[in-house]
Parts: C-alpha cells; sequence; structure tokens
C-alpha cells in the first residue's frame, strides 16, 4: 500500500490483535486513538468479521488533512 502523504498517518501500531481485551493493553495511543479503535474492533465484532480477534497492523488518519480511501484495504 502506497499513501499519498505520511502527515496523514498520525499514529501506527505495527501487530496487535483485534480484541476489547488486547485494546486495553496497547500502550502509546491517544484516549481518541483509543475510542476509535474500540469503536472498530466493535464493529468488527457486529459483523461478525474474520478479522476480529486477527493479527493486524493499525493505522491512524487524520481525516481533516484531506487524506480518505477510496476502498477497503485487501490483504491478498
Amino acid at each position: 500500500m502506497v499513501l499519498s502523504s505520511s502527515v496523514a498517518i498520525t499514529n501506527a501500531i505495527e501487530s496487535t490483535e483485534l480484541t476489547e481485551g488486547t485494546l486495553e493493553e496497547t500502550a502509546n495511543i491517544s484516549p481518541t486513538q483509543r475510542r476509535e479503535l474500540r469503536e472498530g474492533i466493535a464493529k468488527l465484532w457486529d459483523h461478525d468479521s474474520d478479522r476480529y480477534g486477527s493479527e493486524q497492523k493499525v493505522l491512524f488518519l487524520d481525516l481533516e488533512c484531506g487524506f480518505t480511501l477510496k476502498q477497503s484495504i485487501v490483504e491478498e
């Protein structure tokens, strides 16, 4: 994946298991990022996603700088 602007990435977690329990152990993210990640993990659970509970890299994006994804990121 190539991002047009590294300014859009405000933080990253190299590898984390996407569960509520692991979220509580995640350090070095702001309260806002923790809330956003909690909401994202809840959506994975609600939609019975196979990504729930899997190890993933997480990028936090600054949407105010104009960066948006045109489609979902799919790992091949």
